[in-house]
């Protein structure tokens, strides 16, 4: 269904297997990353770029800057209205930055 679902998207057809694939590998391994000590800080830049594209990409829906877009999403957020989807992905940069910052502050401390 996502593969199907990323077909329809507005974008060029070649990047839907590229992205079909990418984008659940990329979030598993993001997600590994953040499961180790020496990798949780760049996991962290990293699930919170992806978000922020995820997100960027929301506004864009939102601006009407596309056609009507099917939701590739699965589970209970394929049910929310774009709004939704803006104000959960938001909900989660946030708690990324909130993150980045403690791993931050974490890592001063730790130094001195």
């Amino acid at each position: 269904v996502f593969m199907l679902q990323m077909k329809v998207q507005p974008l060029p057809e070649v990047l839907t297997p590229v992205l079909g694939w990418g984008i659940p590998i990329t979030e598993i391994i993001i997600s590994l990353m953040m499961m180790t000590i020496s990798f949780r800080k760049l996991g962290l830049y990293l699930a919170t770029g992806l978000m922020i594209c995820f997100t960027a990409y929301i506004v864009l829906v939102k601006m009407n800057m596309f056609d009507k877009i099917p939701c590739s999403c699965g589970g209970a957020i394929s049910t929310f209205t774009w709004t939704q989807h803006l104000i959960f992905n938001l909900f989660f940069v946030v708690i990324g930055i909130t993150g980045i910052y403690l791993e931050h502050r974490s890592a001063n401390v730790a130094r001195s």
